[in-house]
């Protein structure tokens, strides 16, 4: 008998790689208790081939988020990452963005207490009795 791949799960008629995710590095990989991804077959000898390269980077993805190297950056991208990240640390904790996220707010709630509603906006200039309103007709 043939050893087959670890890992492999029959699901709705295709195979697809799930492989468990440590507690430890969950939260910095961000998908939950498992990586998953489809294989698209459902034949088990092809499911097996097709399931090393995926392995292969899932296991790199949980090494590396192991030695705190997740997610992978090129130099390129490590300006648009930080600056991402202080836009978020400067939405929380700077004083003089957090006054002007208030006022904003402040001024989106009044403007929107004073909007009319379409029906109020209809019935502006008709009449008020419904005799009025008949004769009209």
């Amino acid at each position: 008998m043939r050893a087959h791949m670890p890992y492999l799960q029959l699901w709705k008629g295709n195979w697809r790689v799930r492989k468990p995710v440590p507690k430890s590095v969950q939260a910095l990989i961000g998908r939950g208790r498992y990586l998953t991804r489809g294989l698209g077959t459902a034949d088990r000898a092809e499911a097996d081939r097709l399931a090393i390269p995926i392995l292969a980077e899932f296991q790199d993805i949980i090494g590396r988020a192991e030695q705190g190297d997740w997610p992978p950056l090129d130099p390129e991208e490590w300006g648009d990452f930080l600056a991402h990240e202080w836009r978020g640390w400067a939405k929380r904790n700077d004083p003089e963005h957090v006054r002007q996220a208030r006022a904003i707010q402040s001024l989106r709630t009044k403007t929107n207490s004073e909007r009319q509603s379409p029906n109020t906006l209809r019935n502006i200039g008709a009449p008020s009795n419904p005799e009025q309103r008949a004769s009209k007709r």
